[in-house]
């Protein structure tokens, strides 16, 4: 089932159950079905029920999961399409006229473009452009300065971090990414912002671990999904990439294939 809206995480909706409940004098089990009535169920029930079966099998639903004041982690091994998805999922912002901050560190600014263009069309880049609602900067950025390119966006919008470990030269700073991810939540907050940060694994470790990531495993408490992605060798020589949703706050775990057609950078739901 796909969402027609983004529906808050569960744990707001019980916290809005929960001042329903007291604000009209109401029981929580009336609470909850009030809630779940606003978002088109009959039952709370139905709506866990949709929320357990939830399928991350597309762009678009990832896109979906990703609500305001979250952030989300995708991990891969370099080449592997980590750049290309998070560009689908800025095609699907910029359609919805949501602002989109891209910055790279390690990619310069016109191969950034040139692939979006790929992927949704010069035209339509351009547009989004002369709109103010795409800004792609490149170079290198210290901690300082992310901070500061972050409180300058608009709320509500996108901001791709492209990429984690470019933000230290050095891998052994892992109070420094603590530290650092917890002003970005902060910020992430305040602004309703939607962040999706890129990393790089180099280390064969186990995926469920979540050791592979730079700057600790704890450094994952402060995002709301982890996405791993990886190449994928598919039948008759399709190319393939495998999702995994390592971490999810509204979501079960789970894999999906998906499609990827290197031509245009795009990615498609495996038929």
């Amino acid at each position: 089932m796909s969402l027609n809206q983004k529906i808050p995480s569960i744990t707001s909706l019980k916290q809005s159950a929960k001042r329903l409940a007291s604000k009209d004098a109401i029981s929580l089990h009336k609470a909850f079905n009030r809630i779940a009535n606003q978002y088109g169920f009959t039952h709370w029930s139905l709506l866990l029920k949709h929320f357990n079966a939830k399928q991350i099998d597309s762009i678009k639903s990832i896109w979906q999961s990703l609500l305001p004041g979250e952030m989300l982690l995708l991990s891969a091994k370099k080449d592997s399409g980590k750049m290309s998805l998070a560009l689908n999922i800025v095609a699907l912002a910029l359609n919805e006229s949501i602002p989109v901050k891209y910055l790279s560190m390690y990619v310069d600014k016109v191969s950034v473009l040139s692939r979006l263009h790929l992927i949704a069309n010069e035209n339509k880049v351009k547009l989004w452009q002369d709109a103010k609602l795409l800004l792609v900067e490149d170079g290198p950025t210290n901690e300082a300065n992310l901070l500061e390119k972050i409180q300058k966006c608009n709320p509500g919008s996108l901001i791709v971090i492209d990429y984690l470990q470019a933000i230290h030269t050095h891998t052994n700073h892992t109070q420094k990414y603590q530290d650092l991810f917890c002003a970005i939540k902060s910020q992430c907050h305040h602004n309703n912002l939607m962040i999706l940060v890129l990393s790089q694994v180099t280390d064969d470790l186990p995926l469920e671990s979540l050791d592979y990531l730079i700057g600790g495993r704890n450094i994952c408490r402060h995002f709301s999904h982890v996405l791993h992605i990886e190449s994928h060798a598919g039948e008759n020589g399709a190319i393939q990439r495998e999702l995994s949703l390592l971490k999810s706050t509204h979501y079960p775990k789970q894999k999906a294939i998906l499609q990827f057609d290197p031509a245009n950078f795009r990615f498609l739901c495996k038929t």
